[in-house]
């Protein structure tokens, strides 16, 4: 399936079936020209598939890294992004741990035996204060160097209490802590995903000016403006890593189908923060498809979409 982008987002017919996704105060509004309901494909085995208009048989693509699954990690991203605004609405109740290795650890089996070590004595340690145990969001991220390090999000339904951060290093005891803020963030998900996919421009050897973007991050507790190469971490990511698991309490966003204009009867007063049009192009059919994404914030009330409409 190629993906092409387009500059201007064209409008729809209001009757038309539109998903509609809320994730706490996030709302993403979807639309299609058309929906393809038809199978086009039938499966044969792992390696090989049929062409069901023609009767060709033809190879999977099977990827060697996660760099050449661009298209199916930022839609894992995406999953990713929505399940954090569902679940961190309330910056009070949430802390954001960040825990790395002293060492240059690779190991991705490593990686999760350690996670699971790591939430036992978490656990304890809360148990003996008398605290609630959290709902969490553990995320893994690759660095540039090769080395691997965790990202959690701590999710109380009350204001989380205070643990101090060199506790929090010696229950991780592999290296360093680090807990964030996000108290001026109000796109948590937006944000985090973004931080996922983008890496810090003093990280990449080789890339394209076009690449690089600005974009604002929390930083001591301050905004500050930061240079990042769009979409070059995802060349880190192995084929088959599981990059984020959640406890079972974790809640997912509210999927609904309905007309267009149902859909944007919902967000009346809200203004789109960002929008996004592209072309979905199968090459064994010529089946093209387009699709529209925007994107609300429940909390941004009359901020205008800025920049044009497309991203």
């Amino acid at each position: 399936m190629k993906v092409s982008y387009l500059p201007a987002a064209p409008a729809f017919d209001p009757f038309s079936e539109c998903k509609y996704v809320s994730a706490g105060n996030s709302v993403m509004l979807m639309s299609a020209d058309h929906r393809n309901r038809i199978a086009r494909i039938r499966k044969i085995d792992s390696d090989r598939y049929t062409v069901i208009s023609s009767g060709e048989v033809k190879e999977f693509e099977h990827w060697e890294n996660r760099a050449d699954g661009k298209n199916s990690l930022r839609k894992s991203v995406q999953k990713l992004r929505d399940l954090i605004n569902a679940n961190c609405t309330e910056s009070e109740n949430l802390l954001w741990l960040t825990l790395t290795y002293a060492e240059n650890m690779t190991d991705v089996k490593r990686l999760y035996r350690d996670w699971d070590k790591f939430w036992k004595r978490m656990k304890y340690h809360l148990k003996s204060e008398s605290v609630d145990i959290p709902e969490y969001i553990d995320v893994i991220e690759p660095q540039a160097r090769g080395a691997w390090h965790h990202h959690v999000f701590l999710i109380w339904n009350h204001k989380a209490p205070f643990i101090p951060n060199d506790k929090v290093s010696s229950i991780w005891n592999h290296g360093f802590c680090k807990t964030k803020s996000v108290s001026s963030v109000d796109n948590i998900g937006a944000y985090f995903s973004a931080y996922l996919c983008n890496l810090p421009v003093e990280e990449c050897e080789n890339y394209s000016s076009e690449s690089v973007v600005e974009a604002e991050v929390p930083e001591d507790g301050k905004k500050v403006t930061k240079k990042f190469v769009k979409g070059a971490r995802l060349d880190l990511y192995p084929k088959g890593v599981r990059f984020y698991r959640t406890s079972r309490g974790i809640k997912n966003p509210d999927i609904e189908y309905m007309p267009l204009c149902d859909a944007e009867k919902r967000v009346d007063g809200l203004e789109p923060q960002y929008r996004t049009a592209f072309l979905l192009t199968d090459e064994d059919s010529s089946l093209s498809i387009t699709v529209v994404k925007t994107y609300y914030n429940k909390r941004r009330i009359g901020n205008r979409l800025k920049g044009g409409d497309t991203v």
